[in-house]
């Protein structure tokens, strides 16, 4: 059984790859030119933006239940969370972090499915 990170990454990839198949060349990166902020000013990042991008919500803060309360905000009745990712590059040896080589890889995609298209 996967993991909660797992669970969150592999439905990242099923809806990149459903997006790709689908939209075809019209497939734009929705998560490009976006900042994703916590309530308390911390911005997303890593497979976080991704994912957020994806909910179909347009706001652009975010936060646990905690967080809001602290504000003195009430979330809805019956709304349902978002699972995140916590997120910390480490990077071993001069490699390059795993964000990176992941939207390198969607990046290439991207680009092959545009001149394919042209």
């Amino acid at each position: 059984m996967p993991n909660k990170t797992q669970e969150v990454i592999n439905a990242l990839t099923k809806k990149v790859l459903h997006l790709m198949k689908t939209e075809g060349s019209k497939w734009t990166k929705s998560w490009a030119n976006k900042t994703f902020v916590s309530v308390d000013g911390w911005e997303y990042s890593g497979i976080n933006t991704l994912w957020l991008s994806f909910t179909g919500y347009k706001r652009l803060v975010y936060g646990t239940y905690k967080q809001w309360a602290k504000h003195q905000c009430q979330v809805k009745k019956g709304e349902k969370s978002t699972k995140l990712v916590f997120f910390k590059q480490y990077i071993k040896d001069g490699s390059e972090p795993i964000s990176t080589y992941i939207i390198s890889i969607i990046d290439e995609f991207y680009n092959q499915s545009r001149k394919k298209a042209l």
